[in-house]
């Protein structure tokens, strides 16, 4: 479920989506230490971390504790894309995945830039550059 920080909050948002007790696996995929910060706050104990979105930071103040007691498996890295790739093309194609549902715009190949603004200034959750042959 995507949750747009800005206009709500999302930990409350998960939790009222999830009987109060958070989700079972957050993905965090902007690459930011505060949105991994906020995956780790709102998962469920006993669930799931995976972060895959791309930060240049040096390090990150784990919470060590909390996460050991709230029993979490935490994962990072660069999604294998080869691995999956089969499997997410099929999950897209029979519906089963709906990433349009967090695509704010789609715009050319040539207005790559724009897109970058757009973002920049918040105005986009995520852009789709469309590639004509």
């Amino acid at each position: 479920m995507p949750i747009n920080a800005e206009r709500e909050n999302p930990v409350r948002r998960a939790r009222s989506e999830t009987n109060d007790e958070g989700p079972d696996l957050v993905l965090e995929a902007v690459g930011g230490t505060t949105t991994l910060s906020l995956a780790l706050e709102m998962v469920r104990p006993g669930g799931r971390v995976s972060a895959v979105g791309v930060d240049n930071a040096p390090s990150f103040p784990f919470p060590l504790a909390s996460a050991l007691v709230k029993d979490l498996t935490f994962r990072i890295g660069l999604a294998n894309v080869h691995l999956y790739i089969d499997t997410v093309l099929a999950l897209l194609a029979s519906g089963r995945l709906q990433p349009e549902k967090i695509i704010s715009h789609y715009l050319p190949l040539e207005e790559a830039p724009r897109g970058y603004e757009l973002f920049d200034r918040k105005e986009a959750l995520k852009v789709l550059l469309v590639v004509r042959g």
